[in-house]
């Protein structure tokens, strides 16, 4: 399964881990998700709004996109260059403000290393599409 990004800037599309993850790097780099409006074919007072991941056609504001976009491109920064997906060796120290909980540094620490490497340009490809606007998630 893959996830289709459908807004005015056209169509996009991300496998099925990768935008579950940009999402939650957009979190740790200060993006407030805004919620999604519900679906054509599901009435408002049915829809969770906090809900970005189920594929049903939800909504997503321009202004939650820009957000959204604003941390991913903070995230760049960090992400080192180099492939650290296979490596046992840990990553370069990330100090991410407000970031202290164990728990939390290691959940980063494997988001960046996730995206490290070639994987990186996932993350401006999708910067690129967002920066233009809002979108419905298929």
């Amino acid at each position: 399964m893959a996830y289709k990004l459908v807004g005015k800037q056209g169509d996009f599309i991300l496998r099925e881990s990768d935008f579950p993850q940009l999402l939650r790097l957009g979190i740790f780099y200060g993006w407030e998700p805004e919620g999604t409006d519900a679906p054509d074919h599901i009435p408002v007072e049915e829809w969770n709004s906090r809900e970005y991941l189920n594929c049903e056609g939800q909504y997503v504001h321009d202004t939650d996109a820009l957000k959204l976009c604003k941390a991913l491109k903070t995230s760049l920064n960090d992400i080192p260059e180099r492939d650290f997906k296979y490596e046992s060796q840990k990553i370069p120290a990330v100090k991410i403000q407000g970031v202290r909980d164990k728990k939390k540094e290691k959940s980063l620490f494997n988001l960046i290393k996730y995206f490290s490497g070639n994987d990186k340009k996932k993350i401006r490809e999708f910067i690129e599409y967002i920066q233009s606007g809002g979108f419905r998630i298929f």
